[in-house]
């Protein structure tokens, strides 16, 4: 990639003449003269997640996602850039401490029982950033309180104790149309936020870290058009707008028919098979695939439209010279790649290969990274934006084993990782079985045996997974007991 620097008049009016093309009508805002970092030094960073978004090495014919290509037009793209462990809980726990989810202990979603609130002790992306000089804020899903609190009777209502400011109170934890209902009222949420306490700290001299964590393409996790009754999970179908109306020329995944009951597949997929089918039904007809996969890229469109609401508000108050946007999501969807849907313990790309974009004032747009990051590595690339003394960024995050994807921006490294770890222990994936008995009572147990903890390492050539149940707890030394305690896949 060519690393050039460009000015903030630059990226203003590449931006308001995007916008102005994109339908925005009110591009009014005169380009900045001067420097755009704030009197503190720094420039604000807004970080934006999406939930349950696979990376597009091209986005589908017909799809018109203008907020992500402006991304892509104004920042970096990330082509290799990898999640660490899934679900929403347990990806989301590693992206805002950069450590993995053996030591935030975050291994389930927290609807489940067994799984309780993240630790507060734990130093969190927003306690680095507020040691950097930075006033941390946060909007949208959070999804690592204690789920028995989150009800109407008893709501978390801030994350101070996480070293976020600002949250608003309101979890959103997955339902029908969920993100449909509140994407638009996080963005919302958002720009209020910006034009009033964002201004007014950037007017007296302060820089802020803004977190918008978004919901779509999520509900793509509860769609369902064969009429499916889940015992478990409350499924419907599309909203009522014409967002959802679209359908593509693009087909399902050529993998739409793979074998789950092949020899050579690890047990643990057919676990993951049964366990998604019982709770949100099956699909085995390529027609069906695709109605899935377009609603799929339709939640997307939708999300897209929130998006570019924030980006125009970014670009019309000015406030796009003196700011950085990462844009990210938790993990990724299979849509049908090797005859799956949903998310889990398992390496495909659909599933942890994650969009990354970084737009940042000092660095030319349309550039791309080809070596391998992860979302490790996001806590100590934001440490890196803070216009600190080395030494101090040291003391922030000299703990993290990440390291500052900056480094492959500015031409300072080639690549930062050899690469990425994955790693998984959902026991709601793995050993819990569901079932109705004759009554109609709801039955849960778990099969401690099931190979299915997930140990995985993505590189530029291979994947190499091992699978071993919660009682087989292994660190092989040998290919022997490599093979005895372990399923293994490799390709």
């Amino acid at each position: 990639m060519n690393h050039v620097t460009k000015d903030a008049e630059a990226t203003h009016e590449e931006a308001t003449m995007y916008s102005a093309a994109a339908g925005n009508s009110n591009p009014s805002v005169v380009p900045k003269k001067e420097a755009a970092r704030n009197a503190d030094g720094n420039y604000n960073i807004l970080f934006v997640t999406t939930d349950q978004e696979r990376y597009f090495s091209e986005f589908p014919e017909g799809t018109n996602y203008k907020a992500r290509q402006l991304l892509a037009e104004l920042g970096t793209t990330f082509e290799k850039h990898y999640v660490c462990a899934n679900v929403s809980t347990s990806s989301r726990s590693v992206i805002y401490t950069g450590t993995h989810v053996t030591n935030t202990e975050m291994l389930d979603n927290t609807d489940l029982p067994w799984q309780g609130a993240m630790d507060e002790s734990l130093v969190t992306v927003g306690d680095r950033m507020r040691d950097a000089g930075y006033y941390t804020a946060y909007k949208g899903k959070w999804h690592m309180g204690d789920a028995s609190i989150l009800s109407d009777e008893a709501q978390l209502t801030d994350l101070e104790g996480y070293g976020f400011a600002d949250w608003g109170g309101v979890d959103r934890l997955g339902k029908v149309c969920e993100g449909f209902e509140a994407d638009p009222e996080i963005i919302s949420e958002a720009v209020t936020w910006l034009d009033s306490t964002g201004k007014r700290l950037n007017a007296d001299g302060r820089s802020f870290f803004l977190a918008v964590n978004l919901i779509n393409p999520h509900d793509i996790m509860n769609y369902d058009i064969t009429g499916y009754k889940s015992e478990f999970l409350k499924l419907g179908g599309k909203p009522e707008s014409e967002v959802y109306d679209k359908a593509y020329s693009d087909p399902p995944p050529a993998s739409w028919d793979f074998d789950l009951n092949a020899p050579d597949v690890p047990e643990a997929l057919r676990i993951y098979q049964n366990h998604w089918g019982l709770l949100t039904g099956t699909i085995n007809d390529k027609a069906v695939w695709k109605d899935y996969q377009d609603y799929y890229y339709n939640c997307i469109q939708d999300n897209d439209n929130s998006l570019m609401e924030l980006l125009n508000y970014l670009t019309n108050s000015g406030m796009l010279d003196n700011t950085i946007i990462v844009f990210t999501s938790d993990h990724g969807e299979m849509h049908g790649s090797h005859g799956l849907k949903g998310k889990g313990g398992f390496l495909y790309d659909y599933n942890i290969h994650v969009p990354l974009y970084i737009v940042h004032p000092d660095y030319e747009g349309g550039e791309a990274v080809s070596a391998i990051t992860s979302h490790m590595d996001l806590a100590p690339t934001f440490v890196d934006m803070a216009n600190v003394p080395d030494e101090q960024k040291e003391k922030i995050a000299g703990d993290l084993a990440g390291d500052s994807m900056l480094k492959l921006m500015n031409g300072a490294e080639t690549s930062i990782r050899d690469g990425s770890l994955f790693c998984f222990e959902m026991l709601s994936f793995i050993s819990m079985r569901l079932s109705v008995d004759e009554s109609g009572n709801k039955v849960s147990s778990l099969d401690t045996s099931a190979r299915g903890i997930v140990r995985g390492i993505v590189t530029d050539r291979y994947k190499f997974v091992r699978y071993f149940s919660p009682i087989g707890f292994n660190t092989p030394t040998t290919i022997e007991e490599l093979l005895s305690h372990n399923d293994i896949q490799l390709f």
